[in-house]
């Protein structure tokens, strides 16, 4: 069970951007989805026939690079990858998107992460982190029986990557880091005065000693319905309680995204909801991504958060329209079309960008 701080520690508004195109560095190392498709997902002790539909980048903060990338922001990943097919095939497929690699080394000898997707005819999937069966190091028994030894990961970060996020307007970052790499980041972000925003889903926290220490270092903490009712769980506190606890800890933003739903933001002491858009659900694998890639880039334009929150969920909409985490991540351009469309009451326009 995480323990739990709350006192307030409340830092000033963050700074925006004055680019056209932010800089954004994403923390992470690559991962590779194995996706599969199911008629439904079986019980304990079924059996149920699954199509194989391939092998896909994912991972999410290379998503959400990939997404900001097609929003107009100038993205980096810093991070490992494998040795392997799939090592080229996520760098590859981050290069197509426009992220910057240069920042993501090869661990010679080892195997990239990945993942098994299952997908289900509504849209809607479960995900099986396989990364996971290994240990953090990489070299357990099981590990080399099974023909894997995964990088090392990012156990500490080379000062070329903390002059970059010195440097670079934001820092979107994955806890599933060595605690050293993790207190580097947040020092270099500090010292550059760069916003940092962070995605805790469930897996995360619980893999984290103390995420309330994480969120209290960053500007924007993103928190899913699961993620905010396994910490209500452990702290004895409603899921409303606990994101006024996590914003007293000091984000400008904190954000409570629920599907399709849509999408609840703290910020400035108040309260803003916005509803999700409807749209056929193809699948919803990278949608939390493409939807928080959205909202840090619409805050370094300096819009309002209601207008962030609207403009990301429409972001996120467009992103389940096809298959795979980078199926259908959209422009700027195309969300805007589609809020035009959608008759959305404020729609920021394109100078607002920059």
């Amino acid at each position: 069970m995480p323990s739990a701080s709350f006192q307030s520690d409340k830092r000033p508004m963050i700074r925006t951007s004055q680019r056209p195109s932010p800089s954004i560095v994403g923390l992470s190392d690559v991962v590779v989805d194995v996706y599969l498709r199911v008629n439904r997902l079986p019980g304990l002790g079924e059996k149920v026939q699954a199509t194989f539909m391939g092998r896909m980048a994912g991972g999410t903060v290379p998503n959400a690079m990939c997404a900001a990338s097609r929003l107009g922001a100038r993205t980096y990943l810093v991070g490992r990858a494998g040795d392997d097919d799939h090592g080229a095939l996520a760098t590859d497929d981050l290069r197509r998107f426009g992220v910057d690699t240069s920042h993501v080394r090869t661990v010679p000898g080892s195997a990239t992460a990945w993942t098994v997707v299952v997908l289900t005819p509504s849209g809607e999937r479960v995900i099986y982190l396989v990364s996971d069966a290994c240990s953090p190091d990489g070299d357990t028994p099981e590990c080399r029986d099974a023909g894997l030894r995964r990088p090392q990961g990012i156990t500490a970060i080379e000062e070329e990557d903390l002059t970059l996020i010195r440097q670079s307007d934001a820092l979107y970052l994955s806890p599933h880091v060595g605690r050293e790499a993790l207190s580097q980041a947040l020092a270099a972000a500090k010292a550059g005065g760069t916003l940092v925003a962070v995605d805790l889903e469930q897996a995360a926290l619980e893999y984290l000693e103390n995420p309330w220490q994480i969120m209290a270092s960053c500007d924007v903490v993103f928190l899913n319905d699961e993620a905010c009712s396994w910490l209500a769980s452990c702290t004895g506190v409603s899921p409303g309680e606990v994101l006024a606890r996590v914003a007293r800890l000091g984000p400008s933003f904190v954000v409570n995204t629920k599907g399709p739903r849509g999408a609840l933001v703290l910020a400035c002491d108040q309260e803003i909801m916005s509803p999700g858009f409807k749209v056929p659900v193809v699948d919803t694998t990278g949608a939390g991504d493409c939807f928080n890639a959205a909202f840090f880039c619409a805050v370094l334009w300096g819009w309002d958060a209601g207008t962030a929150l609207r403009f990301a969920n429409a972001a996120g909409a467009l992103a389940v329209t096809a298959v795979g985490p980078r199926g259908n991540l959209p422009t700027l351009q195309q969300v805007l079309e589609f809020m035009r469309g959608r008759n959305c009451a404020e729609v920021p326009g394109e100078c607002s960008a920059g």
